[in-house]
């Protein structure tokens, strides 16, 4: 069994191996890795390896194991009535996979859908799922107050969508909050993923509050009216902090 942390730790040791792994996998809206809070801080992205499935995977996997697996992968948000919301909710649950390492022979080309990820495991084989928990932000968490706020207002089909820098560059761990009207009771929170990704609790049409901050960067107000009807998510970008 490899350790995520010695494997990140020491990548050409297990370049081009078959390797049996336990590690958190992340799987949400246009990304699927894994990751160890031991030695990955802040979902960072040199640490990270994009996993692929291997055609075999489910004759090679139990078949409990394999339905129990395919619940986990990318589960999506229902409302009340079980009607699907949105697929995009990003999920984490310890896996145990026997696969293929390989770390990338060119460091400004790596793998994924965006080829920046520096690792992947093409995983052949499912041997055990654990918890499937939903990723949180830790009660007293947030980002320093900063210097300055700006407040937009603008529409969306639900409280999801990606958070950018002002040249246009996702922009990973924002700390996305839904406060009460006036800015200062937290309802719900979620952090960006590294694609700069985003996605809060399905709720009915109306005006929502998110405040959108990270260190280093202003805050950014967001006054959202979401209509089921609307034909894009938000696209919001963080201003840099003076």
């Amino acid at each position: 069994m490899v350790r995520y942390c010695d494997l990140v730790a020491n990548p050409d040791g297990y370049d081009g191996k078959q390797i049996r792994l336990r590690a958190e996998y992340a799987s949400g809206w246009e990304h699927s890795v894994f990751a160890d809070d031991q030695c990955v801080k802040s979902w960072d992205a040199q640490k990270l390896v994009w996993v692929e499935f291997d055609s075999a995977l489910a004759s090679n996997t139990k078949a409990p194991t394999m339905a129990r697996f395919e619940k986990a992968r990318c589960r999506p948000e229902t409302d009340r009535d079980g009607r699907i919301m949105d697929n995009s909710q990003s999920w984490r649950v310890e896996l145990t996979v026997v696969g293929l390492f390989r770390k990338s022979k060119d460091p400004n080309f790596g793998f994924g859908h965006t080829n920046s990820y520096p690792f992947m495991i093409t995983v052949s084989k499912v041997e055990r799922v654990g918890t499937l928990t939903k990723l949180r932000v830790p009660k007293e968490f947030s980002y320093p107050e900063a210097s300055e706020t700006v407040q937009i207002a603008l529409s969306a089909r639900s409280l999801a969508g990606v958070v950018r820098v002002p040249n246009g560059e996702v922009l990973p761990d924002v700390l996305v909050e839904r406060v009460s009207a006036d800015w200062k009771k937290r309802l719900d929170a979620t952090f960006t993923d590294t694609q700069g990704r985003f996605h809060l609790s399905a709720l009915p049409d109306g005006k929502y509050s998110l405040k959108v901050s990270k260190s280093g960067f202003s805050t950014l107000k967001v006054e959202v009216r979401v209509k089921k009807k609307a034909k894009s998510l938000m696209d919001l970008a963080l201003p840099l902090g003076i």
